[in-house]
């Protein structure tokens, strides 16, 4: 999945060695507009709001993105909001809000005078109902539980002077986290033990047993 034309529209499209793809076909792809409608307007200039960053939940299939009863996708956009998406009901070409995981925020950000990055989600990533979050300037993660749609927790990474943590991707047990320099060079790939609270989710759907929260570079 592709996100582009800066957040506008979401593109499907399947890659060598994949289950959907045939040797010597050509790929058509699949492309949905975002709905523009639900995003707000800040400040003075009336800068709107913008989607960010995109992630498709680990037991949907792709194909359940053209299904207006699915809502498979999720999108951070630059207010700090985590919006749950679904197909227009009317069958159209276009994804339109189905939930909202995270928008306390909003009534803060309004009195800002100036856009900080802290209210951006730019990383997201999501398995088995469960979305997970860099936010606060990509200091903390967070969880959210898609089928509840409730916060599991907030928990800090370590602190590397001169680094940032900047993507995500997990599994049953481990969440990864990729970080850079301030020039955005020198990558490094850190190991985390998932939180407790969150593979014990993960147990209960049949997924994995408990664990602590440790880190490996």
């Amino acid at each position: 999945m592709v996100l582009h034309q800066r957040g506008k529209r979401l593109a499907k499209c399947p890659l060598a060695g994949h289950s959907e793809f045939v040797p010597g076909r050509p790929e058509l792809s699949e492309a949905w507009n975002i709905s523009a409608k639900w995003l707000r307007y800040f400040g003075l200039h009336g800068r709107r709001e913008a989607v960010i960053s995109a992630a498709v939940d680990g037991p949907c299939k792709v194909a359940e993105l053209a299904d207006s009863r699915e809502s498979c996708m999720v999108v951070g956009t630059d207010h700090g909001r985590i919006v749950r998406l679904r197909q227009h009901l009317a069958g159209e070409p276009e994804l339109v809000p189905a939930s909202v995981l995270w928008n306390v925020l909003g009534k803060e950000v309004e009195k800002q005078s100036k856009w900080p990055a802290i209210w951006a989600t730019s990383a997201l990533h999501s398995l088995h109902g469960v979305c997970l979050a860099l936010r606060d300037e990509h200091r903390n993660l967070y969880a959210f539980d898609m089928v509840t749609r409730r916060m599991l927790g907030r928990w800090r990474l370590p602190h590397h002077p001169g680094r940032t943590w900047n993507a995500l991707a997990g599994g049953a047990t481990h969440v990864f986290i990729t970080s850079q320099d301030e020039v955005g060079s020198a990558p490094q790939l850190w190991r985390f033990s998932l939180p407790n609270v969150v593979a014990h989710l993960f147990q209960t759907r049949g997924q994995a047993r408990p664990r602590g929260l440790e880190a490996r570079a």
